[in-house]
């Protein structure tokens, strides 16, 4: 599998995954009013954990996506498999994390049920930071590696390619 290939893999699974966040909060917001006056905070409280690393692949991809070595390097596939795990395990569990926040304001929440929501909303961002930092960091390592690999084709260990 080529690099490009690959990056745009991760790239879509993003991608998708942004987006269908940020519509899901869009229709809630708009047909059920759910968050009421703390539209702001919830979405303030999604943007830094999606946004950062959208706008950092479709920098990367804009960068290289036109540069024939990066295209025909091979993907390091062990890494690649880490690197779209640990992206799907962390926009799982944000999507997991929304989804609980608008099921527990479904019906005419009082001032304090939101409260107490916003609460629990804060306190997942801690464990949101921990899987941020692992999906991150395998994600800006697979995206921004210059070293890139050669497949041979002739069954040889693939290794550093030399320039």
């Amino acid at each position: 599998m080529s690099i490009a290939y690959a990056r745009n893999i991760l790239a879509a699974l993003w991608w998708a995954a942004g987006l269908a966040i940020f519509v899901a909060l869009f229709l809630t917001d708009t047909f059920n009013d759910s968050f009421g006056d703390h539209t702001q905070t919830v979405i303030s409280w999604t943007i830094p954990l999606i946004v950062p690393t959208l706008m950092m692949i479709a920098g990367v991809l804009s960068a290289t996506n036109r540069d024939d070595q990066f295209r025909r390097a091979a993907a390091d596939k062990l890494f690649f498999s880490i690197t779209t795990l640990a992206s799907a395990v962390y926009l799982i569990c944000l999507a997991l994390l929304l989804m609980a926040l608008v099921l527990d304001l479904r019906d005419t929440p009082t001032e304090q049920d939101v409260q107490n929501a916003l609460a629990r909303l804060d306190s997942g961002s801690m464990w949101m930071g921990i899987f941020q930092g692992l999906a991150g960091g395998t994600l800006a390592y697979f995206f921004t590696k210059r070293e890139t690999l050669e497949d041979p084709g002739n069954g040889a260990p693939m290794g550093p390619m030399t320039n």
